[in-house]
């Protein structure tokens, strides 16, 4: 096989590679992780749901109503993805909640703590939600992010796990 031929096709086994890396709904730069929920292992009674006002054109969630106001509504999904630089991670996530009720998720990274995500007031429209009071000290390789259902009715669009020293406030259907 001659060089220009080798590097065609290493040319074309990068460009598969990516585009199946792109295809898991995990996108990464060494200090920025991009996470379309949807892409996960669900586990009822959460679900994906399409809008055209979130990123991809899907998101998850569970249905309002599902559980006697105060109950936890349930549900998981799962996301591998990998960090390439070690450190602490700011989570982020894109999200729209229905009320006062259906206001939030926990949020949980390998076996780590459980976290509660939301409950800031604004509801009815798409917006960026930081977790607030919490950083992820993360090593780099291979790593699983739990959403789990808390509050029945609300939606994620997508997750940003930024690095602290990244400083960027996502915008946004794509952050």
């Amino acid at each position: 096989m001659t060089h220009h031929r080798t590097l065609k096709v290493l040319g074309l086994l990068s460009a598969v590679c990516l585009a199946a890396f792109l295809a898991m709904g995990v996108v990464a730069d060494s200090k920025r992780i991009d996470i379309e929920p949807e892409t996960g292992l669900l586990k009822a009674p959460m679900k994906v749901y399409k809008s055209d006002a979130a990123s991809g054109g899907k998101c998850v969630g569970t249905a309002d109503k599902i559980v006697p106001q105060g109950q936890e509504c349930g549900g998981t999904v799962k996301v591998t993805f990998t960090v390439a630089t070690s450190g602490n991670y700011i989570f982020w996530g894109r999200a729209k909640w229905l009320d006062d009720c259906g206001d939030s998720f926990y949020v949980q990274i390998d076996e780590g703590q459980k976290r509660v995500f939301g409950e800031h007031g604004t509801e009815g429209q798409w917006k960026w939600f930081k977790l607030t009071g919490a950083k992820f000290n993360l090593s780099a390789g291979t790593h699983t992010l739990y959403i789990h259902g808390r509050e029945d009715g609300a939606l994620l669009d997508k997750v940003i796990l930024l690095h602290e020293s990244n400083g960027y406030v996502p915008q946004g259907k794509s952050g």
